[in-house]
């Protein structure tokens, strides 16, 4: 086989690379899991955009597509950034937000921190981008870590992990 054959018959997909990785070499990266109730962080935050995640499921093997969003926080003094995704009903920018989510306890919190109550425990058309636009102008935020948990179907009880900002910057 000549190197042309072999070269026109792979496959090849062109792959967004993240800036966000170059920018940042020699910083340690910290996972919402490696944290604690109560422990805090405090950094410029940067909120990606909409992304599907593909993975495999570990019980059943079937492959399975999440709407997820990002959000990083970085610690320039310390060379470090915490981050923690979450995980969004669809790829939509356009949802409803509960304020027991993930999502909803990080609006709801910023929210808080801003003087600027939310009445209500849901956001009806709540705009992703435009939040996410606005995380991302914010030069610090601090934030806590704090546990919940439900029971699953089977009975078992899953604790997690949620963000909560405390002071905006």
């Amino acid at each position: 086989m000549s190197l042309d054959n072999f070269f026109n018959k792979v496959e090849t997909e062109e792959v967004e690379i993240e800036e966000f990785e170059e920018e940042y070499i020699g910083y340690d990266t910290l996972y919402i899991n490696d944290f604690g109730e109560g422990d805090t962080f405090a950094g410029e935050p940067v909120m990606s955009e909409i992304y599907d995640k593909t993975f495999e499921d570990k019980f059943t093997g079937r492959e399975i597509t999440q709407n997820n969003i990002k959000l990083r926080i970085i610690n320039h003094e310390n060379k470090e950034i915490f981050e923690a995704g979450i995980k969004l009903k669809t790829k939509n920018n356009i949802q409803d937000i509960w304020n027991k989510s993930k999502l909803g306890t990080l609006i709801w919190s910023i929210a808080a921190a801003n003087n600027t109550p939310i009445n209500g425990n849901k956001l009806t058309n709540f705009n992703i981008k435009e939040f996410s636009d606005e995380i991302n102008n914010m030069s610090n935020i601090n934030i806590v870590i704090v546990s919940d948990e439900f029971e699953n179907k089977e009975g078992e009880i899953i604790e997690y992990n949620l963000v909560k900002v405390t002071q905006i910057n």
